[in-house]
């Protein structure tokens, strides 16, 4: 082999060596980067739950009217209020799918939310008189039926009464839950029948748990004088809301460090008969009562009270640093592969640059 080509083989061996040192050190370094802004994603956002507020229509779309105002522009303000509620608590956070007088298509609407890392949504509405309707004025909650996904169904059941409850508290008659399939032939994916409203059937179709709550009737009133008719009553409204939605979350008060008592109910199904010339002649509906509403009224034992709130701390701790062991354990096995491929290339440098030492002295020789 003349000089010639073991400096060539050299030269070259030593470009590869380089790129291999590149390659190991610009991912480690990436790695690296990503680490340290998972950290301060996870100090922000530790065990958080995040939630979107979805005031209901907008812009062109008015809905619901009555005593000279209209839905949009009060579910608006009641997301604003119920935002401000809801960030009293630690570990949540909380966006709005709209934060202005504009329409967003209802597919759309999911979307958004999504795009916030929302972990459930709560679409925000008004109803006002229907001659089909059984009642004239309270709340209800629209979930899914649940004939797919049917654990998600669950868990929007149970949001929902906790909600439907903070708003019977007030003065706003719980009417129940609301299950409505599509009368248009609409199917899931496993081919049984979709949820008839939009908002719920992209919630389940996107794995996002949505519900929707019609909070009183706007055209009613009583419960728009109660309770919509000024900026402090629609106030009212959404701290019993957040209450509610606390108390299924587990939420911890940053005043007191408390933790809102869930509320236990049992339900009962029932079928609401309407207008047998109606476009819809029969809906499903529950109505959940509680096990015991005395009970709930009863002075809560201060020791007992203190021990339940200090075991789901505990509890609550346990979670984290489970979180953050893994999290360590992830990092580890990353900076260790990192590591061997980097002193590979270290190795591999070195002995290029004592091939080329021996090529010195070799062309020195001669």
């Amino acid at each position: 082999m003349t000089m010639k080509m073991r400096n060539t083989r050299r030269a070259v061996f030593l470009m590869l060596a380089l790129i291999v040192l590149l390659v190991s050190v610009v991912p480690a370094g990436e790695a690296l980067a990503k680490e340290k802004k998972k950290k301060k994603e996870d100090k922000e956002d530790n065990l958080t739950y995040h939630i979107v507020l979805d005031p209901g229509h907008g812009g062109i779309d008015s809905g619901a009217a009555g005593f000279g105002t209209n839905e949009k522009t009060v579910v608006l303000k009641l997301a604003r209020s119920l935002k401000k509620e809801l960030l009293k608590y630690n570990n949540v956070s909380v966006e709005m799918t709209r934060e202005t007088d504009k329409f967003i298509k209802l597919k759309k609407r999911t979307t958004i939310a999504l795009e916030k890392n929302a972990d459930l949504m709560i679409s925000l509405h008004l109803d006002s008189y229907d001659p089909n309707c059984k009642y004239s004025r309270g709340c209800t909650a629209i979930v899914s039926k649940g004939t797919h996904r049917p654990v998600m169904s669950k868990e929007e059941t149970s949001l929902a009464q906790s909600i439907l409850y903070a708003l019977d508290d007030i003065g706003i008659p719980n009417q129940g839950l609301i299950r409505r399939l599509s009368d248009e032939g609409k199917t899931y994916r496993n081919g049984k029948p979709a949820d008839y409203y939009a908002v719920i059937r992209n919630g389940i179709i996107k794995k996002l748990p949505t519900i929707l709550v019609e909070h009183g009737f706007i055209d009613d009133g009583q419960d728009y004088k109660n309770h919509f008719s000024s900026d402090k009553k629609i106030q009212k409204v959404a701290e019993a809301e957040a209450l509610g939605i606390a108390r299924y979350l587990r939420l911890e008060r940053k005043e007191d460090g408390t933790i809102p008592k869930p509320i236990k109910v049992k339900g009962k199904k029932m079928v609401v008969r309407i207008k047998e010339d109606s476009y819809l002649k029969i809906r499903s509906k529950s109505y959940y009562v509680s096990e015991d509403r005395k009970a709930q009224g009863k002075k809560v034992d201060p020791e007992k009270e203190k021990e339940r709130i200090k075991k789901e701390k505990e509890e609550k701790e346990r979670k984290m640093e489970e979180a953050r062991l893994a999290r360590f354990h992830e990092r580890a096995v990353t900076e260790g592969t990192n590591l061997v491929v980097s002193l590979i290339a270290m190795l591999f440098c070195v002995y290029g640059v004592i091939l080329a030492n021996e090529s010195i002295d070799h062309k020195r020789r001669e």
